[in-house]
């Protein structure tokens, strides 16, 4: 953040010197004064040129900061707009006189020399940095100090020369400079900064020419076009006539810069400034129409008796909804909809309400990856699954999604493109549709939920009704049968007054009568309870505890999807255990523990009575029940163990969770 405060004030102070150069350049005194100066000291559109690269460097910062070559350009574009400033500034200062403007010797001292500095760093150190912003290797070290020092002793140089100042302000230098130095020194430094600045320049321009021939596409291009421009401008510069080749070769570096963005994506700002050009030109036309409409209905009618401006106010007032309707419309354009949640929001509301519940999910990714302008969207579970998707998948933005504290898992949007992240307001539209769709989520899921309940509940109706069937038709149904057949015979034996054949009869029916009933208990004792099927084994649970006549302790740890047949042996195991410690055990205290563990739904019922002290030949021991469940268990491949004593007794059922 604090970068881009730096490059807005850079741009903002570069356009107002700029401004200020350009309007210094068109006064009366600037042709007397480069007569004087023998050439001219500059020309109203040379700020605005330089102002090129000031902008250039802006962009490139702006969006990727850690690059320097948008300092780079930002730096240099900024000393020669400052320049051109103090060029204008001190040469009429110092020319006008009567008395001099503040500062002036020193403006146009500052003149004479920051166009050194603003410019010989692109033959340099742009082509040694560009375009990711760092040297290459190594290697490129020693040649970039040099060229760098030949830059400060040039400058130096010209800080300290005469002809220099000369050539902005007539006048002696405000430095006062003394006598000039000894011949030997002077060829000296001159040969050495010459040595240093062409020797480095040369070296960069030949290391980066192997460069390109080395380096893959679009790197190859990129670095080409500025390579050929730069080496283009400065021969230009000191094979001709400055006054129109620095026209044609200051916004050249702009141009290749413009090349590298926009045709072979430099840096990856190709979407980000294809987005921020289109938004621009289109909000300048709608400001531009409006200004227009505006100042023809004011000039239009400007002649009548209401004043023009009167007239221009009333028109820019009715036309302000039209145009803030527009501006609108071209946010949605080119932002889509970030910038208006509330109209994301109410869409998707009317979306929930209009889209069959099948569709639903995919309707409501569809509107939010419209409304971020994303390829696609998806939905991810806590455990990392994708529940649902639409679009191009692919990880981009992500936002938890939760519901009454719980995690429901998480909402992404897939990347739009590599060049182009997500920002601030995305994320903020994203985390405001969030609850939205927790809220879908959860109700899809309590719907899949009830499916799953009404679907178990008709398997094991069915599976009820199936062995209802087969019990009836292979036990009772036989046994029915034959007592019928035998009271048939009973009538016949009776109406030939055979006593001994209708005892004989009576008694085979009686054995038939209670093995049939038998069987009817068997199969009572078999069918499901309908308190499953309505309730739940959880809150069946719950119910038999409850009507258990003493104190239970209920324990349930979060069991998993059981099969009918096991909830029915558990339910009638605990059933009949705490039935047994109800009836005989004279418990004061009982306990009934239900959990699942290894594949395996361990029940247990203990108690703190006085143990089998029953006769176990009794219709109503407690051991009969004890077969009961023992047979339970066995039934469904598991297990039941019994402890008992005069402490107490502990019943626990191990049921296989998976067929067997």
């Amino acid at each position: 953040m604090a970068s881009r405060w730096v490059v807005a004030v850079t741009v903002l102070v570069s356009t107002v010197l700029a401004m200020t150069s350009s309007w210094l350049f068109t006064w009366p005194q600037q042709e007397a004064l480069a007569k004087i100066l023998g050439g001219h000291v500059g020309r109203p559109l040379e700020p605005y040129a330089v102002l090129t690269w000031v902008i250039t460097g802006a962009v490139l910062a702006w969006f990727k900061p850690r690059n320097a070559v948008g300092w780079l350009l930002l730096l240099m574009g900024s000393l020669q707009v400052l320049q051109n400033f103090a060029a204008a500034y001190g040469s009429l200062g110092v020319y006008l006189g009567g008395p001099e403007w503040p500062g002036a010797r020193w403006a146009a001292l500052l003149g004479s020399v920051l166009w050194l500095p603003g410019l010989l760093p692109l033959a340099n150190v742009l082509p040694a940095i560009y375009p990711d912003g760092r040297l290459p290797g190594p290697r490129w070290r020693l040649p970039l100090v040099a060229s760098v020092a030949g830059i400060v002793l040039v400058t130096a140089m010209a800080l300290f020369s005469s002809d220099a100042y000369h050539d902005v302000a007539p006048g002696p230098s405000p430095l006062g400079l003394g006598p000039a130095l000894p011949p030997w020194l002077a060829g000296s430094y001159a040969a050495l900064t010459v040595v240093l600045l062409v020797g480095g320049t040369l070296t960069i321009w030949a290391m980066s020419a192997l460069r390109v021939v080395r380096l893959a596409p679009p790197q190859r291009q990129q670095l080409a076009w500025v390579l050929c421009v730069v080496v283009a401008m400065f021969v230009l510069s000191f094979t001709t006539k400055p006054d129109w080749s620095f026209f044609v070769t200051t916004p050249s570096i702009p141009m290749a810069i413009a090349v590298g963005v926009f045709r072979y994506d430099l840096l990856g700002m190709k979407a980000i400034l294809r987005r921020a050009l289109v938004y621009g030109a289109l909000t300048s036309l709608v400001f531009g129409a409006y200004l227009l409409v505006t100042s023809l209905a004011g000039s239009g009618l400007g002649q009548r008796a209401v004043p023009g401006f009167v007239v221009a106010a009333v028109v820019a007032v009715g036309l302000a909804p039209l145009r803030e309707r527009l501006q609108r419309g071209v946010d949605r354009l080119v932002y889509g909809e970030v910038r208006d949640p509330m109209r994301v929001v109410s869409r998707l509301g009317g979306r929930l309400a209009s889209t069959h519940e099948e569709d639903l999910v995919e309707g409501v990714l569809s509107s939010i990856a419209t409304a971020l302008r994303a390829p696609g969207a998806f939905l991810r579970s806590p455990q990392g699954q994708v529940l649902a998707a639409t679009g191009v998948p692919g990880e981009g933005l992500s936002v938890a999604m939760a519901l009454g504290g719980r995690s429901v898992g998480s909402l992404v949007v897939a990347a739009r493109n590599p060049d182009e992240r997500y920002g601030a307001a995305d994320r903020r539209l994203l985390e405001l549709l969030a609850p939205q769709v927790a809220v879908v989520v959860h109700a899809l899921d309590l719907t899949e939920e009830l499916q799953a309940e009404r679907d178990a509940v008709v398997e094991a109706t069915g599976a009820e009704r199936l062995r209802l069937q087969r019990e009836l038709h292979d036990g009772l149904g036989p046994s029915l049968t034959g007592v019928g057949l035998g009271l048939a015979a009973l009538e016949d034996a009776m109406s030939a007054e055979d006593l001994a054949t209708s005892r004989r009869l009576v008694s085979r029916m009686r054995g038939e009568v209670t093995d049939a009933v038998s069987e009817v208990r068997r199969i009572i004792d078999g069918l499901r309870p309908a308190g499953l099927d309505e309730l739940g084994l959880d809150t069946a649970m719950h119910r038999l505890v409850a009507a258990a006549g003493f104190p239970v302790e209920l324990s349930l740890a979060q069991l998993p999807h059981l099969r009918p047949d096991v909830e029915t042996a558990a339910y009638r195991i605990a059933a009949e255990a705490l039935a047994n410690v109800g009836r005989h055990a004279k418990a004061s205290h009982a306990t009934l523990r239900l959990r699942a563990c290894n594949g395996v739904l361990l029940l247990e019922v203990a108690d703190d009575g006085c143990g089998f002290l029953v006769a176990p030949e009794r219709p109503d021991s407690p051991r009969v029940g004890m077969a009961s469940m023992r047979h339970r268990a066995a039934t469904l491949g598991g297990e039941l163990h019994i402890l008992t004593g005069p402490q107490g007794t502990t019943i626990t059922a191990q049921l296989p969770l998976e067929p067997r």
